[in-house]
């Protein structure tokens, strides 16, 4: 059993994210800055954070493979993400929803004070978002 737990408490504290959103054709990319605050016990994961696009809150609780959110990425509803880790410093979080697929991979960088992510969403299996972060921890 792979050790989920572990890989977000390594996660814990105040970070800096700085976004950029890759968009297909016809569209314009988008930059983004945004702190947020992970707090992890156990299986139950907080995460807030305040940014240039939202601010918001988001709790999330691990289930063997599975992280439970109570909201989701486009949505308010609770939703689900199957997870793995492809090695001891990289997450990989699969998440459907309203006709979206989104596939999403955190990797822990210098000592756990940096990560590297990237986000894909689908609709009707074809690309509609490319996310990718580079954060920084600053507490």
């Amino acid at each position: 059993m792979k050790n989920f737990s572990n890989w977000f408490s390594r996660t814990q504290g105040d970070w800096k994210s700085y976004r950029r959103y890759l968009n297909l054709p016809g569209k314009n990319d988008q930059s983004y800055n945004t702190q947020f605050t992970i707090k992890a016990d156990g299986n139950n994961i907080n995460v807030s954070w305040d940014g240039d696009a939202s601010s918001g809150e988001m709790n999330l609780t691990i289930d063997g493979d599975v992280l439970h959110r109570d909201i989701g990425y486009f949505t308010d509803d609770p939703n689900d993400s199957m997870l793995d880790l492809i090695d001891e410093d990289t997450l990989v979080l699969y998440s459907s929803y309203d006709g979206m697929e989104f596939r999403e991979e955190i990797r822990l960088l210098c000592e756990d004070t940096a990560r590297l992510r990237q986000t894909v969403g689908f609709r009707n299996g074809k690309p509609f978002l490319v996310g990718q972060y580079w954060e920084e921890k600053v507490g």
